[in-house]
């Protein structure tokens, strides 16, 4: 991927002031609408508070919500709030360009190994004790990561931080399932991923000008403090140890251990798969060692396995509901990174400019989640699943042709499509999956999600990586990165189309989930 970067000539950095392309002069009206200002965004936030304090009667309910919503804002802000001081980070450690992409994937690999240990540990211990757990490790990593003196030390707090993010998202839909009734469930799972949505957009605009003004070490001190403040928040509304119904004894720790290893090296290759000769080896490792799980896994009772095989096998709704969300997030993931490199190499906007334009995606998924949420609890999910992937598809190709044409305008309804589609098919899919399974299973069933999601996500930026090292004689650079963009948006197009069928297919439920 780094050598496409290069060979296109490309700096991302989110506030760079640039200045547009000779024919961009039309679209300054346009950005300057959608410039967003703190005002608005504290403004946004409290609309969030105001409308759960209207809609829910219990203050209980409410307090644990808005708890849970400041957590799970937090972690994919830390997940994606320094992407914009990477370069400085490096300097600070003097790391080279190849090595920096290493500061976000260990993150994601601390996410994503611990995910599904730390929803067995749920199952024992209760869900309010590793949801503050997570808060705090969080929360300490951020005070210790920019302490480092060396750059080994500092990826480690950074894979403790998604240690503590991993003990977070495995958990707060689990809290939510267990405090608000079926036919609320939607309701309040629409507004917990709108505040996921919330902390991805911000996390480069916040962090930029953070690092503008008081340096990349200021970035973990915002961490620290909004983590700080969300568990202290979690102290106060969470009384109730949230202990869900389980009868096992003992972990397996054989499942545990091959868990973790397989997902090491197979999101550890595939992040290097383009450079490395070795990921190859790796990621292959990987893959042989997660099929050894699954043999094994079935022979473990399912009050033990870290690993919910039987699950699968028995409960398409919850198997169906899980591969989509896969499906999902690895065909538009990588969609604003790409989009960022065509708006930046290909049609000559400067990075901040391209930065404003891209606010077109996330923005309808923030504002119409709770909305689809609270509607999949009157007419079920798999509609409203199979609706959101049919027009993220339709947005995906929109965009691919855009791309191909090197159109601007059209590009932006295609963007907004896809933002739309996500937000129909989001907090419908999760309440799907939290719904399709028993009180008991809440706890492998909230990890399983995040995994679901991270899998996605590393996924869709492991395929990016791939298309954008093509090589194709003859064209300019210009040419070949957008020619390497139009076939990632086709093999995206391609997966999210394959997603419409695994919502439709999966097995209906009586309820909310259906």
């Amino acid at each position: 991927m780094s050598g496409a970067v290069g060979k296109a000539g490309i700096n991302i950095g989110l506030w760079q002031k640039g200045s547009f392309c000779s024919a961009s002069k039309n679209y300054k009206h346009f950005l300057k609408f959608f410039l967003p200002s703190p005002g608005v965004i504290i403004s946004f936030i409290f609309y969030f508070k105001k409308s759960i304090m209207n809609t829910c009667t219990e203050s209980t309910r409410r307090n644990i919500l808005f708890a849970v919503m400041l957590a799970s804002f937090l972690t994919p802000f830390a997940g994606s709030a320094l992407s914009a001081a990477l370069p400085d980070v490096g300097r600070a450690y003097g790391a080279g360009p190849d090595s920096l992409a290493w500061i976000l994937q260990s993150f994601l690999l601390g996410c994503i190994v611990f995910m599904l240990p730390v929803g067995k540990v749920t199952e024992k211990v209760g869900c309010r004790l590793v949801f503050m757990a997570g808060m705090a490790v969080f929360v300490i990593s951020a005070l210790i990561a920019p302490l480092q003196t060396e750059y080994a030390g500092f990826l480690a707090s950074r894979a403790l931080q998604g240690l503590g993010s991993a003990m977070i998202f495995a958990t707060n839909n689990s809290i939510l399932s267990l405090t608000f009734p079926p036919e609320k469930r939607g309701f309040a799972m629409g507004w917990n991923i709108s505040m996921v949505f919330l902390g991805s957009t911000l996390g480069p605009c916040v962090s930029g000008l953070a690092n503008f003004y008081f340096g990349w070490r200021s970035i973990f001190w915002i961490f620290a403090a909004v983590g700080s403040l969300a568990l202290a928040f979690s102290f106060v509304s969470m009384r109730d140890p949230m202990r869900l119904p389980h009868t096992g004894k003992g972990a397996d720790w054989i499942g545990i251990v091959l868990y973790g290893l397989s997902m090491l090296l197979t999101m550890g290759g595939l992040a290097e798969i383009s450079r490395c000769d070795w990921a190859v080896w790796a990621f292959t490792g990987g893959i042989v060692l997660a099929v050894l799980l699954v043999v094994l896994e079935r022979r473990v009772p399912d009050d033990k396995a870290v690993l919910p095989t039987r699950l699968f096998s028995t409960n398409r709704m919850f198997a169906g509901s899980t591969l989509a969300a896969v499906i999902n997030f690895a065909g538009v993931f990588a969609e604003l990174f790409l989009v960022s490199l065509y708006l930046q190499s290909v049609l000559g906007f400067s990075s901040r400019e391209a930065g404003l334009i891209l606010l077109l995606h996330p923005l309808p998924m923030c504002l119409l989640s709770p909305l689809m949420g609270s509607l999949s609890d009157r007419v079920g999910c798999t509609r409203l699943c199979c609706i959101g992937m049919a027009v993220i598809t339709l947005g995906l190709a929109a965009v691919g042709a855009c791309v191909f044409f090197r159109q601007f305008w059209p590009l932006l309804p295609a963007l907004a499509a896809t933002g739309v589609g996500s937000a129909f098919f989001g907090a419908p899919n999760n309440s799907a999956i939290m719904g399709s399974v028993n009180r008991e299973q809440y706890g492998i069933a909230s990890a399983m999600l995040g995994a679901a999601r991270l899998v996605g996500q590393s996924l869709s930026m492991a395929l990016a990586g791939v298309v954008l090292t093509m090589k194709w004689p003859g064209l300019a650079p210009r040419d070949l990165l957008a020619l390497d963009i139009i076939i990632a948006f086709a093999v995206m197009t391609v997966l999210t189309a394959i997603g419409i069928f695994a919502s439709a297919l999966r097995q209906p439920a009586k309820g909310p989930a259906a």
